[in-house]
């Protein structure tokens, strides 16, 4: 049968539609959280073309047998359609920004251009100039033969005109990056005024260009985004260090995919840019508003307008744990979940300074994708070795955007003494492991693991909905130890695993096997279902299982949050099937996998998700869930999530987010905040009681993250 699916790259983009949809809720999303999510949305369409249409304009290149095995046949096609969706997308987006800042001037809060300063501003802006910005600033002056020089991916640029009855001349301004791009202006209370570098700048042109005869001198923003894919030198002979750090300096090299582009630059000065573009093959023209590098607006001041940010989401501490005993006592009890942001990511930071300190444990072991910049968890590593302790650390350094960070930290480990290691060539090492290694009172090896969903990062643990198990399940213990010793030692020797499932060892194989004996279920007249949680679905041979599990009457709930492939309620194909997206302030990155097994439920968590990327050339690891309140948490998180109303989105036959409608109001985001809050001891009897009123309303941190993808 000809199964029908979502082309990928569309699907990102109705993503992504979704998180620009948050800008515009103006009843449940703050004013400057709404100017965020505008933020997320231009960051996450720089990424994009950095990486999936750099990826397509490649494969273009290539001759149609290549272009098969590539699976992007036409790619040609897709390019032609990401651009005018992108065209589409960008007018929405200049509508949304405008009614932000109407409601912004409503709040006495006003962004103003080079061209709206009172005197004393425009003082105030030359002092800033002079004193800040001007031994900054390198104009190049363009000439007719010249050659342009290299333009950095992603910095903001200024293209001038110089204006002369006889003529004009061109230059180039690179608005540095080094600066504040928000500088708050002397005004009258109430009101609060901010200027941007770009038009402080722009205000200055004269004295800049005082030594080039001009009458006028105007300014027009653009940027480039570059081919961000790294072709990794894998060659042995040279250290891994070594060939990434050449690598990571070809990125700004990468070839150009998008050149976005002030709409308001006059034809001549627009002209001559695309002249100097010539050989670049810039298909990928976009016009675009006055200001770019729209992801700044993350750190848009909130000049303590509490009342224009999200209220802060309460942190609860995990029931039965507590940060005065040892959590090694708890978790031999029980298995605990962890599910961030609602519980503190102090419980982890425990785990590791008593494994630091426990004079039991001889080893730590840990698997790192994205760490903090000034990592909580490496420091309390570094402090395990200070103490004597065995710590070995295998760090992705390809993780992507995230490499240099990552060559840093490696590179502070090892002097500290621990044990890095690096994975093997070609499998990007994605699963979130710890586990420690220690003897009990008889002298008996144990393990304590922790698998979960998110990185090993304080930072977006306050912004990513993620879960981890912590578990002293020792057959789950050898088991992740198992694949410890497949990254550091061995190789060729994956091992054996029963309690998880390994890419790209046993993962498809296992979850295309527990899909097969849903249908068999289902077949013999019995219930069957598949609940699934993911941020994406795209791998088409798991689709095609899904599909046929339908066929079969598999009762299938997905809960996705990017790329969905699977094209939901097609009569013969898919009409067992439900999809929806879910967009909030936070970002949802939990994986959960649920099969319904006959009624006796088998779950998973972890790091995977169902791409072709994840299942066959990425190390991931999703762990079977035995612990009886673990699972109640587990389903009562994806039931809650499948109720919302408010921000979730069933995805239809077409491809788009239909609002959901019927029953009372769910925001699940909220309901699970409530739902992880410990209850409310009783007062005693004759005590006079004080009512205490639990805080729904949520806040992030500076940076908002209900949409990065």
């Amino acid at each position: 049968m000809a199964y029908t699916f979502f082309e990928r790259d569309r699907s990102w983009l109705k993503f992504n539609r979704r998180v620009m949809d948050e800008a515009r809720d103006v009843e449940r999303v703050p004013l400057l959280e709404r100017l965020r999510f505008l933020a997320i949305y231009s960051n996450n369409l720089d990424e994009f073309y950095a990486t999936r249409v750099a990826f397509l304009q490649r494969v273009v290149q290539l001759s149609q047998r290549k272009q098969k095995m590539a699976k992007a046949e036409n790619a040609e096609q897709v390019l032609d359609e990401i651009l005018e969706e992108t065209k589409l997308l960008n007018q929405a987006f200049e509508r949304a920004y405008a009614d932000i800042i109407r409601a912004l001037r409503k709040e006495n809060i006003y962004i103003v251009n080079e061209r709206q300063l009172n005197k004393g501003q425009q003082a105030q802006v030359v002092d800033y100039y002079q004193h800040r910005i001007r031994t900054r600033i390198t104009p190049v002056m363009l000439g007719k033969h010249s050659r342009l020089p290299h333009l950095r991916a992603h910095s903001i640029y200024l293209a001038v005109v110089l204006r002369l009855k006889e003529g004009s001349s061109y230059a180039l301004v690179e608005i540095p990056d080094t600066l504040p791009r928000f500088f708050q202006l002397q005004a009258r209370a109430p009101r609060r005024v901010v200027i941007l570098l770009d038009d402080i700048i722009r205000f200055n042109l004269s004295e800049i260009f005082a030594l080039h005869p001009h009458n006028e001198a105007s300014a027009y923003t653009f940027k480039i985004s570059r081919d961000a894919e790294l072709d990794f030198n894998d060659d042995i002979s040279h250290g891994v260090l070594e060939n990434l750090n050449k690598t990571l300096k070809q990125r700004h090299l990468g070839n150009p995919v998008r050149l976005v582009y002030d709409i308001q630059m006059p034809v001549d000065l627009m002209q001559f840019l695309m002249n100097h573009f010539q050989g670049y093959e810039l298909e990928n023209t976009v016009p675009g508003m006055r200001y770019h590098n729209f992801r700044d607006f993350m750190d848009f001041p909130d000049f303590g307008h509490k009342s224009l940010t999200y209220t802060p989401l309460p942190v609860h501490q995990v029931k039965g744990l507590t940060l005065k005993r040892s959590l090694f006592a708890s978790i031999a009890n029980r298995d605990v979940m962890l599910a961030y942001p609602y519980h503190s990511f102090d419980n982890l930071m425990h785990l590791l300074q008593e494994a630091a300190t426990d004079p039991r444990v001889q080893t730590i072991y840990a698997t790192f994708y994205r760490l903090a910049d000034e990592s909580e968890v490496a420091h309390a590593l570094i402090k395990a070795v200070e103490n004597g302790k065995k710590v070995v650390a295998v760090i992705e350094l390809k993780a992507r955007f995230d490499e240099e960070r990552n060559i840093e930290w490696s590179e502070r480990l090892s002097d500290a003494g621990l044990q890095v290691h690096f994975g093997f060539p070609n499998y990007k090492i994605h699963t979130k492991l710890i586990l420690i290694e220690r003897t009990d009172e008889k002298g008996k090896s144990q393990f304590i693991s922790h698998i979960g969903t998110g990185n090993f990062n304080e930072n977006t643990s306050r912004v990513y909905q993620d879960i981890s198990i912590l578990t002293a399940n020792q057959q789950i213990g050898r088991e992740v130890h198992q694949v410890i010793q497949f990254l550091v030692v061995n190789p060729f020797t994956p091992g054996e695993y029963k309690h998880l499932l390994v890419s790209p060892v046993n993962m498809r194989q296992r979850i295309e096997r527990m899909i097969t004996r849903e249908i068999a279920i289902a077949r013999r007249g019995r219930k069957a279902r598949i609940m699934i949680k993911i941020n994406n679905l795209t791998d088409r041979r798991i689709i095609e299982r899904l599909y046929e599990a339908s066929n079969a009457g598999v009762q299938i709930r997905i809960i996705g949050r990017s790329n969905i492939c699977l094209v939901p309620g097609v009569p013969g194909q898919s009409e067992n099937i439900e999809v929806i997206r879910l967009v909030d302030r936070l970002l949802e990155h939990a994986r959960l996998y649920w099969f319904g097994n006959n009624g006796r439920d088998d779950m998973f968590i972890g790091s995977a998700d169902l791409m072709e990327r994840n299942l066959d050339h990425r190390v991931e690891v999703l762990v079977k869930v035995y612990d009886t309140q673990v699972r109640k948490q587990l389903q009562d998180l994806f039931e809650i999530q499948w109720t919302d109303t408010l921000k979730a989105r069933r995805i239809d036959s077409t491809g788009a987010d239909q609002p959901r409608s019927g029953g009372k109001p769910v925001r699940s985001q909220y309901e699970l905040s409530k739902y992880f809050a410990p209850p409310i001891k009783p007062a005693r009897p004759g005590k006079p009681t004080t009512a205490v009123k639990k805080t729904t309303a949520s806040r992030t941190p500076r940076r908002a993250a209900g949409a990065t993808a």
